[in-house]
């Protein structure tokens, strides 16, 4: 009977196991082709350093170029920064683009932390700056000086975290933004991103 069985069973015995451990390339690098109709042919590239100073650090330089748009973006983050479930997070671009209706060029940064709240949910804040020249038919050569602070709150139940099956992810952005050069408007940026 399977009550007398579990009452009658052994109990468990350790099995020895070797496991071995090896730790992937700090570096990788990657390229690619893109054509579309509205911007033509582009090219992108990156190259990635998943341990940079030796305690997980992760940098990742990446750059763009099309017909409209080409862009240069370093990515940097640093776990367990102050605490175990916080990081240090930076980012910094530069971006030239050339449409029809206008020509810009930006740089801008960003330098926050990343802190998980639990299992699912973490939110992201810190003090942001861009710094832009632009040009339209119109209004003809403006520079704005947009300091800000950027919010996000982020959900992701997924199952895995490059190959996801199942799960959902959803992204809120909210940014309050000062214009300290020609406009000197305030305004309020937001989005919002989600897959299921």
């Amino acid at each position: 009977k399977p009550a007398d069985f579990a009452n009658s069973a052994q109990p468990a015995q350790p099995i020895p196991i070797l496991v071995t451990v090896l730790e992937r390339d700090h570096r990788s690098i990657g390229f690619g082709a893109t054509y579309s109709t509205e911007e033509g042919p582009g090219a992108h590239a990156y190259w990635e350093h998943r341990n940079l100073f030796g305690e997980g650090e992760n940098f990742r330089l990446s750059a763009e170029a099309s017909d409209v748009e080409r862009a240069l973006t370093g990515n940097f983050k640093k776990p367990l920064f102050q605490r175990e479930d916080q990081a240090l997070v930076a980012e910094g671009s530069i971006k030239d683009v050339t449409t029809d209706a206008f020509d810009e060029t930006r740089v801008s940064g960003f330098l926050g932390v990343e802190r998980k709240l639990t299992q699912s949910w973490s939110v992201t804040v810190g003090p942001t700056l861009a710094l832009i020249s632009q040009n339209t038919d119109q209004t003809g050569d403006d520079d704005l000086i947009l300091a800000g602070f950027r919010t996000g709150l982020k959900f992701d139940n997924t199952d895995n975290l490059l190959d996801p099956t199942r799960g959902s992810r959803i992204q809120l952005d909210v940014s309050p933004f000062h214009d300290f050069g020609g406009f000197n408007e305030t305004f309020l940026s937001s989005s919002l991103h989600t897959s299921h």
